[in-house]
């Protein structure tokens, strides 16, 4: 298991991660740091993946700087390794919303910093618009993050695809990432489907960072959200 890093643009880096020996050895976990006067970390992965990841990351900054780490639920490969990169990172807070709370105050080790929808989070030359969409892709805490300088949308699971090839793309995957989600249900489905995706349909989205997959960029990510609607965005009998 090996980490790979990839600029997404001058101070945004995607970190992934393909376990060998996960069930799914073609799937990719992804990483991402802003780096800015206060640089944050998108997911912490795996506990079993923090010393790899952590060499990364630490090539990229130091540690004593990191700012905020956020994810967009409560899950395993979203914050699994939360209270290792706190006790690696002493001035870092994580974040979550008023729903995470609880988990989060009950897992963590240091008290969380609580944010709400449409707050934005000041980095410095950067800022982070919180957008709270509860249920999805999972859990009812669950949020993703818009950075408004680059344009750039941390999509959690929106957009997950099979495959650890190009880390980033302008091809169309929409019907890669449809297949996917009609085989595994990876999200939700429904009407959170599209109450999330009439949110982030009104962000001017350059680069969609999937936690699974290459980071998509340009015209075809809003052909993606209308497929997402339009093939799982059923109303439930």
């Amino acid at each position: 298991m090996q980490a790979k890093v990839f600029k997404i643009t001058d101070e945004i880096y995607r970190i992934s991660i393909v376990p060998t020996n996960n069930f799914m050895a073609n799937f990719e976990f992804n990483h991402f740091l802003i780096i800015d006067e206060r640089p944050v970390l998108v997911h912490t992965g795996r506990s079993s993946w923090f010393s790899q990841l952590r060499e990364q990351v630490s090539e990229l900054i130091n540690l004593e700087k990191l700012a905020y780490i956020v994810f967009s639920h409560f899950e395993a490969d979203e914050c699994g390794s939360l209270n290792k990169w706190l006790q690696a990172a002493p001035n870092a807070l994580p974040i979550t919303n008023k729903i995470g709370r609880a988990s989060i105050e009950e897992f963590s080790i240091r008290k969380p910093k609580i944010v709400k929808d449409g707050q934005k989070i000041n980095l410095g030359k950067h800022e982070l618009l919180v957008i709270e969409t509860p249920h999805f892709p999972h859990n009812w805490d669950a949020m993703l993050y818009f950075e408004t300088k680059e344009k750039v949308l941390f999509s959690s699971d929106l957009g997950a695809h099979l495959g650890a090839g190009e880390p980033q793309t302008e091809e169309d995957l929409s019907e890669d990432i449809a297949k996917f989600q009609r085989s595994t249900g990876f999200m939700a489905e429904g009407p959170s489907l599209v109450r999330a995706i009439d949110k982030i349909e009104k962000l001017d989205i350059h680069y969609l960072a999937t936690q699974h997959g290459s980071t998509l960029k340009g015209k075809n990510i809003k052909y993606l959200l209308e497929r997402l609607k339009m093939d799982f965005g059923f109303t439930p009998k």
